[in-house]
């Protein structure tokens, strides 16, 4: 029996259950501590068979000298009885095996705090590995040792103290016989107490140390070589979520190779568990745990330089990633990374958002860490950089949360450049969820900003998401407006202008164009546009742009040449992550051409499936694609929810 954690209850475990199958004994129990991770050091295997062969009958003068002959009594002694034997706290393989019976009727249970992968491959044990506290288990506990009365209608107070001791079963039983012995404290001030000093409120009082869940997790962490215990303690004091080799290997100051094995080590006597294959966390206490370590034997200035090292490591590849996943994009600039550092050079876009999909939770956590650190230099560089990979995933609340921090680094920081490309940022989150008119505000600040900074490259691009906001309100001549002055602007720079801002000035200029009822010139110039190029900067604007041939096509009369357009597009939108209203856009002018066809069934399928699409979106991600065809002539299929006025969505977004 193992557990995901020290302080699981593997021994109270192991004794209840050993109390309940006695009957299935008849010939006894036997029960030792092999103290396999005490400080006084494990017990000797002889010795155990000696204690056990006296309990068994056998005088102590008959008990042999050499290990391998007591074993054999011990198994001959054992031959035709059920007996059920218990060893508690195993500190390896090599400790248990003289310790199992031969053939027979014996059952042995072990506990450890190591797997005992070599009992389960060579013996054919059977692993138990023991989980954290169901809310359910936590509050049955609770109620048990505190009485139905205390913990009635308190069940939000309860639920409190349960993610304050990480739902661990010893840090639960602890926490309860403290309020036990506290009669008149209230649960509800008790468990925000226990939220603020965990591991301090989380110790027996007295002299019962083994009742404490330092000393729960000192046995497992003394059993380290010194390269784990540093790493553990600068994992702990790191922003790093998500434990793989490669951020064991950074924020170690590893060799490339090594970072595997000592986090397999970690895990192996349970100071961390595997989330995922290959990839670590921290249980909540463990990790104020290991942190307490890290800060008592690492200097601060040693902690730091893992730090900045840690931040390096997360920009230079959230950069990477980026220029990727957006090339020719305005990027803010980066000092180069430390000697040493390696940075991984991604070699498409699925790579990319591969890297940024395994380090999300990293790099989210980092952005948060850097602004309570006043880091403010990466708190706002970091949500700028990922905000390419954030507008294609995530919930809107999440780009939101970012975005925030990143603007207030950047206030702090009272750096208008960063502060107007932090607002630019944020003005993409509220428009994802829905708000218009805070996307426009945010859009206009940081056109001021921008502009008194004198970056024309962000400036063009501000211009583009404020088009962007005139589309969604249509206002399709004043979204031209600012997609046409984006352009005048870039042109200025002429062959040096980023081409991906005026990829997407032109892209969006062509759908302004299709709704302003200039279907000929939106042909055209997308048509113009999608030269192949276009291949090499992303699929969105291929699709997008496809789109808008597909319906001007449409438009004019001829659904054969739309179905072709438009099928392409949906097929180069089924490759994208993210931009699903892309996706939809196209499945709602497909069904438009379908049902001009005649093709009534296959309308329906693209419609239904644009139509479950658009249903997850903000209403502006359907009005203008729907509103558009269906003044050209589209019957919708089934009548879709009526649309919010003044809400509506047909061109690119500018991540």
């Amino acid at each position: 029996m193992t557990a995901m954690a020290p302080g699981a209850g593997k021994s109270a475990l192991a004794l209840r259950w050993a109390h309940r199958a006695r009957d299935r004994f008849p010939d006894g129990q036997l029960f030792t501590d092999l103290h396999g991770w005490s400080s006084t050091g494990p017990q000797h295997p002889h010795a155990v068979l000696g204690s056990f062969l006296r309990a068994l009958g056998v005088p102590a003068e008959d008990v042999p000298a050499r290990l391998d002959e007591t074993a054999a009594l011990y198994r001959s002694t054992l031959a035709g009885r059920r007996v059920l034997i218990v060893l508690d706290n195993a500190l390896d393989a090599a400790q248990v095996r003289p310790l199992l019976p031969g053939a027979g009727g014996c059952a042995v249970l072990v506990t450890s705090r190591e797997r005992l992968t070599g009992l389960v491959v060579r013996e054919g044990a059977r692993r138990v590995e023991l989980a954290e506290f169901s809310p359910d288990e936590g509050r049955a506990l609770v109620r048990r040792v505190l009485g139905a009365e205390r913990v009635e209608a308190r069940e939000q107070a309860v639920a409190r103290l349960l993610d304050a001791c990480g739902h661990l079963p010893l840090a639960v039983a602890l926490a309860a016989a403290r309020l036990r012995d506290r009669p008149h404290h209230d649960l509800t001030g008790f468990a925000a107490e226990l939220a603020g000093n965990r591991l301090d409120v989380l110790s027996a009082d007295g002299d019962d140390r083994s009742a404490c869940l330092r000393t729960a997790f000192s046995f497992s962490y003394r059993a380290l070589d010194e390269p784990a215990r540093r790493l553990l303690g600068l994992l702990a004091t790191s922003p790093a979520v998500d434990l793989s080799a490669p951020v064991a290997e950074v924020l170690g100051g590893l060799e490339r190779g090594s970072g595997a094995r000592i986090l397999r080590r970690l895990a192996d006597v349970h100071l961390l568990i595997e989330h995922r294959a290959d990839t670590y966390r921290f249980h909540d206490l463990l990790r104020l745990f290991a942190a307490e370590q890290g800060t008592r034997h690492e200097s601060r200035r040693s902690r730091r330089r893992c730090l900045e090292r840690w931040y390096a490591w997360c920009l230079h590849h959230a950069c990477a990633a980026t220029r990727t996943l957006v090339p020719s994009r305005p990027h803010v600039a980066l000092p180069p990374p430390p000697r040493g550092l390696d940075i991984t050079a991604f070699t498409d876009a699925a790579q990319a958002l591969r890297w940024c999909d395994e380090q999300r939770a990293n790099l989210l956590a980092t952005a948060a860490h850097a602004f309570e650190q006043e880091d403010d230099d990466v708190a706002w560089k970091l949500p700028s950089l990922l905000w390419p990979y954030l507008h294609r995933t995530g919930p809107h609340a999440e780009r939101l949360a970012v975005s925030r921090t990143a603007v207030a680094a950047a206030r702090r920081l009272d750096d208008p450049l960063a502060l107007g490309h932090s607002l630019n940022d944020q003005g993409h989150a509220w428009g994802s969820a829905g708000d218009l008119p805070q996307a426009r505000r945010h859009y206009e600040q940081a056109l001021e900003l921008v502009r008194a900074a004198g970056d024309r490259a962000v400036e063009a691009l501000v211009l583009a998401s404020l088009g962007v906001s005139h589309f969604n309100c249509a206002d399709y001549a004043g979204a031209a407006d600012h997609f046409e002055r984006a352009l005048r602007l870039l042109a200025a720079d002429g062959p040096s202008a980023a081409r991906w801002t005026v990829l997407l000035c032109e892209t969006n200029l062509a759908s302004a164009l299709l709704m302003l009822g200039r279907s000929e010139e939106a042909q055209d110039l997308a048509e113009q546009l999608l030269a192949p190029e276009i291949r090499q900067l992303g699929g969105v604007p291929e699709c997008s742009l496809l789109n808008v041939v597909g319906i001007a096509r449409y438009a004019a009369g001829r659904p054969e040449e739309a179905l072709v357009h438009l099928e392409r597009s949906l097929a180069v939108g089924r490759t994208i992550t993210g931009y699903v209203d892309q996706r939809a856009n196209s499945l709602t002018a497909l069904a438009a051409a379908q049902q001009a066809l005649g093709r009534g069934a296959d309308a329906r399928r693209s419609w239904e499936e644009a139509l479950a699409i658009y249903r997850e979106l903000p209403a502006h991600y359907r009005d203008a694609a729907v509103g558009l065809l269906t003044s050209l002539g589209f019957t919708p299929p089934t009548p879709p929810t009526p649309p919010t006025p003044g809400h509506e969505h047909a061109v690119l977004p500018v991540p």
